[in-house]
């Protein structure tokens, strides 16, 4: 059985990272086959609009100009739902993992407790949407100013994500009301400001390299494709199955993406937990107390 790691610790921004890639590490096939079971639905559904949006644009299959435009509705609407849906499955997964220590995770208990919280999680989405749009508006307002404002606008936004991941954490774990989930998070963000910023900075610079890794193969062969077949590209049906498996293969990665991005405030809040109210250490303590 793979060893279990103790999220409920003090760490720095160092050891965040760390004991990121390694939770990752140690629990990729275990998430893997539950995003694959709960993601199964969504996967056709890319699929399917992906033939859409190729189909009306190319041509192909009887398709038109219609279709494409709807297929990139739905394309839109599908990217929402499902990034939802996975930032909800990684907090549930996190909650599952914390609670059960070395016990293997639950998939089932995993989407019951998604289930059961879906109606918070789309308000509280709603609400996040609204704020970000607030604060979307002020930081083109600030970033009108050369170089500082670029940043601040930067430090803004990774602070909002941080404070967005850290409250949804905390509906998650404690099954609290989304307000005090807000309370929750902007506490922990306002006490460790720095170390949240910095943990989201370098954790969405490391998804970003690897989403960049990942997307660089089929991305070389669809382009040595499309270089050397120019001329047929667009009215061949095997191009077009090909470019509708790599337009799902985009959205797959994309769904993964929200997931690990929601990793790393979920570790985070943790250990800015565990920094704060010594709930783990006490317990701890009360353990060793028992057992003498």
């Amino acid at each position: 059985m793979k060893p279990y790691i103790d999220l409920r610790q003090m760490r720095d921004v160092g050891d965040l990272i760390s004991t990121y890639i390694a939770f990752l590490k140690k629990n990729f096939s275990s998430f893997f086959s539950i995003f694959l079971h709960y993601n199964g639905i969504f996967i056709i559904a890319a699929l399917l609009i992906s033939y859409l949006v190729i189909s009306g644009y190319w041509g192909v299959w009887g398709g038109t100009e219609e279709t494409g435009i709807l297929g990139l509705v739905l394309l839109i609407m599908l990217y929402f739902i499902t990034s939802v849906f996975n930032y909800s499955l990684a907090a549930a997964y996190l909650r599952e993992y914390v609670k059960n220590k070395d016990a293997p995770t639950d998939k089932k208990q995993v989407f019951r407790l998604l289930r059961n919280n879906m109606g918070s999680i789309i308000i509280f989405i709603l609400l996040m949407g609204l704020i970000y749009v607030v604060i979307m508006i002020a930081g083109l307002i600030i970033s009108i100013v050369p170089v500082l404002g670029s940043l601040a606008y930067y430090v803004i936004f990774l602070a909002f994500s941080a404070w967005a991941g850290l409250s949804f954490m905390a509906l998650f774990q404690h099954q609290i009301r989304i307000e005090e989930s807000f309370k929750h998070g902007w506490t922990l963000l306002k006490d460790f400001f720095w170390k949240s910023v910095l943990a989201n900075l370098v954790i969405s610079m490391l998804l970003g390299f690897l989403m960049i890794s990942v997307l660089m193969i089929p991305g070389v062969f669809l382009g040595a494709y499309s270089y050397f077949f120019i001329d047929s590209f667009s009215e061949s049906i095997v191009s077009q199955i090909i470019w509708i498996l790599a337009l799902t293969l985009l959205l797959i990665i994309f769904m993964l993406y929200q997931s690990f991005s929601q990793f790393i405030n979920g570790i985070l809040y943790y250990s800015l937990y565990e920094e704060k109210y010594h709930e783990a250490a006490q317990e701890r303590i009360e353990l060793i107390g028992k057992r003498e």
